[in-house]
C-alpha cells in the first residue's frame, strides 16, 4: 500500500506491511491491498481539521532502535526544498515539524507528515493542536511530505509511529531514506533512520 499527501486534490505514496501477500509494494501504484485505510487518512488530510478514524492494523513488534539515530544528521533538507529538487530514488534525509492535518499520524503504521519548517504556525499558544497549520492551507500544497518507515525489504512498517518511535506532533525531527516521487510531484520518503531534536 502506497500513501502520499498530493498538492491539491488527494494522496498517494508507498506503504507496506509484514505481510507481503496482503499489502506488498507495488511502485506508486500499489493501493489496492489497503485502499481503505489510503482513502480514509487521504480524506482527514485534504478536508482539514478533521479527526483520523482509520482502524489501526495489528502486526507483530519489532524493535524501533535500529531505527533511530543517536547523532544529528547534517545533512538534512528542508521539506520545501526537498519536493523542488528531490529525485525519485534520491537518498535523503528531511528536517521537519510532525503536522500538517488535525491528524498527521496514520494509526497502525509508521506513516506520518512533515511540515517544512518555514511554514508559520497559525495557533495562538493556547492552542491544543497546533500541527493542523489550518490556516496555512496553501503553503501545506509545497511544503508538506510523507513520511513511511520501512524495513531492509520495502517492507512498511505497521506499528503506531508515536509510541514506537517515541514521538509525537510538532516534533522537530530528521528522518533519513530514499525520496519517491509520484506523477503529481508529491514527495514520499520510505524512510529506516530517524533523529529527534529536542
Amino acid at each position: 500500500m502506497t500513501i502520499a499527501v498530493q498538492d491539491q486534490k488527494h494522496g498517494a505514496g508507498s506503504s507496506e506491511s509484514s505481510h507481503p501477500s496482503q499489502h506488498g509494494l507495488n511502485g506508486l501504484h500499489g493501493l489496492r491491498p489497503a485502499l481503505g485505510l489510503a482513502l480514509a487518512w487521504i480524506t482527514s488530510l485534504t478536508t482539514g481539521c478533521q479527526t483520523d478514524e482509520t482502524a489501526a492494523i495489528p502486526a507483530t513488534q519489532i524493535n524501533s532502535a535500529a531505527y533511530l539515530l543517536a547523532d544529528e544528521p547534517v545533512d538534512s533538507l528542508p521539506v520545501g526544498a526537498a519536493r523542488t529538487s528531490a529525485a525519485d530514488g534520491q537518498p535523503l534525509t528531511l528536517v521537519g515539524y510532525i503536522g500538517g492535518s488535525d491528524a498527521p499520524f496514520v494509526p497502525g503504521a509508521a506513516v506520518f507528515t512533515l511540515v517544512d519548517p518555514a511554514v508559520p504556525r497559525c495557533a495562538d499558544p493556547s492552542d491544543p493542536t497546533p500541527w493542523t497549520y489550518c490556516c496555512q492551507k496553501e503553503a501545506l500544497k509545497t511544503n508538506m511530505a510523507t513520511v513511511q518507515f520501512v524495513d531492509s525489504a520495502g517492507e512498511i512498517l505497521y506499528h503506531d509511529a508515536k509510541p514506537w518511535l517515541g514521538i509525537k506532533e510538532m516534533d522537530l525531527v530528521m528522518v533519513q531514506g530514499t525520496a519517491k516521487r509520484d506523477e503529481a510531484g508529491n514527495l514520499i520518503l520510505l524512510a529506516d533512520k530517524l533523529y529527534v531534536k529536542r
